[in-house]
């Protein structure tokens, strides 16, 4: 199960439609994959003040554009988890929030 936070839903319907389409395919597949930490195109975080998940990520969903998510119980069988898309943030504006080592590795 995916679901989409405020913030989420906010940058998502703000993208133009081949990105946003882009985006949209990038989160089925990240929803129905077997083992979503497994792909190579998702890195852990480190964030201080993320308190309400134990672990969130950070996946390229289309060449601009990259998606920060957490994993709901990571104990539970992999069509049963839940993922909580956090947002959704332009390559460039996430050099700036958090770190250019995220934003300019293979990300």
């Amino acid at each position: 199960m995916l679901t989409l936070s405020r913030n989420a839903e906010i940058a998502l319907k703000t993208l133009p439609p081949v990105e946003q389409a882009e985006v949209l395919m990038s989160l089925d597949h990240l929803e129905h994959s077997g083992n979503v930490l497994v792909n190579g195109s998702i890195q852990k975080l480190r964030l201080k003040n993320q308190a309400a998940y134990d672990e969130v990520y950070i996946m390229r969903a289309t060449r601009q554009f990259r998606v920060i998510f957490a994993v709901e119980d990571q104990q539970q069988e992999p069509e049963s988890k839940e993922i909580i898309v956090l947002d959704i943030f332009d390559r460039d504006r996430l050099t700036t929030m958090y770190a250019t080592r995220i934003a300019n590795e293979e990300f």
